[in-house]
C-alpha cells in the first residue's frame, strides 16, 4: 500500500487542562479548555432564551462551536472569539490582516527556537510511498530533556485519511508506544529526547512490514 505522511507541528504547554480526554461519536475528542468554552456559550444562549425567546439565543453557541470545534492553524479560540468582539463593539469595522500583528509560529519555520518549549523544526516534505528511500533528517533546536509534540497525519498517495488505524511508534530502536489514529488519520507523538544528536523516529502498521513515516531527528541545543 502506498502512504505519505502529512506533518503538523504547533507548540503549547502540555498540560491535563489543553489534552483532549473527552470523546464523543460525531465531534472527536475534546479537551477540558474546549469544554469550558462549550459551557459558556451554552450558558450565554440560556440565558438569551429566557429573555427573548427566540432563534438570537443560538447565536452564543453557535459561534463558541464553531470556533472550538474548528482546526486551529495559527490562532487560540480566545483569539478568535476577542476579533469577534473587538468587530461588534467597534461599530463592525471591517477588520483585514493588516490590523493584526502576524504569528509566524507554524506558517514561517526558523532556524532556532527561542520562545518555544517545545522543539521548533524545518517543515517536513512528505514523501511516503513504502519503498526504500533515503531518511530525511530533521534538525531541532531544543533543550533535550523538554518535551517534542509532533502532530502526524497519515495518508493514502491518492489523499485518503488512514483513520482509525493502530500504530507502532519506535523512537531511537525502542517501541515508545501504541497509537490509533483518529476520524481524521491524525495521532499525536510526545517525545523526549534526554540526549543530543541523531534519534531516528518511526512509525509501523499492521500488516505492512516497512514503516509508513520514518525520519532522523537532529537534536541540537539551542
Amino acid at each position: 500500500m502506498l502512504l505519505k505522511s502529512v506533518e503538523l507541528l504547533w507548540f503549547e504547554n502540555i498540560s491535563p487542562f489543553h489534552e483532549s480526554i473527552f470523546s464523543f461519536p460525531i465531534i472527536g475528542r475534546l479537551s477540558m479548555r474546549q469544554m469550558m468554552i462549550l459551557g459558556i456559550g451554552a450558558f450565554l444562549s440560556w440565558m438569551l432564551y429566557q429573555t427573548s425567546g427566540n432563534f438570537i439565543s443560538l447565536i452564543p453557541i453557535g459561534v463558541t462551536m464553531f470556533l472550538t470545534l474548528k482546526k486551529q492553524k495559527v490562532m487560540s479560540i480566545e483569539m478568535h472569539l476577542f476579533l469577534v468582539l473587538l468587530f461588534y463593539f467597534s461599530g463592525k469595522k471591517k477588520l483585514s490582516v493588516k490590523n493584526i500583528n502576524p504569528v509566524t509560529i507554524i506558517r514561517s519555520f526558523n532556524t532556532k527556537s527561542t520562545n518555544s518549549n517545545l522543539g521548533l523544526a524545518k517543515p517536513f516534505k512528505p514523501k511516503m510511498n513504502v519503498i526504500k528511500k533515503e531518511i530525511p533528517i530533521r534538525e531541532i533546536y531544543a533543550d533535550p530533556l523538554k518535551p517534542i509534540r509532533l502532530k502526524i497525519k497519515l495518508e493514502r498517495i491518492e489523499g485518503k485519511s488512514i483513520s482509525n488505524k493502530q500504530t507502532q511508534i519506535v523512537y531511537d530502536g525502542n517501541m515508545i508506544s501504541l497509537l490509533s489514529t483518529d476520524n481524521n488519520g491524525e495521532l499525536e507523538v510526545i517525545i523526549i529526547p534526554q540526549t543530543l544528536g541523531k534519534k531516528k523516529i518511526q512509525i509501523f502498521m499492521d500488516g505492512i512490514e516497512e514503516p509508513v513515516f520514518e525520519e532522523i531527528l537532529f537534536v541540537k541545543s539551542p
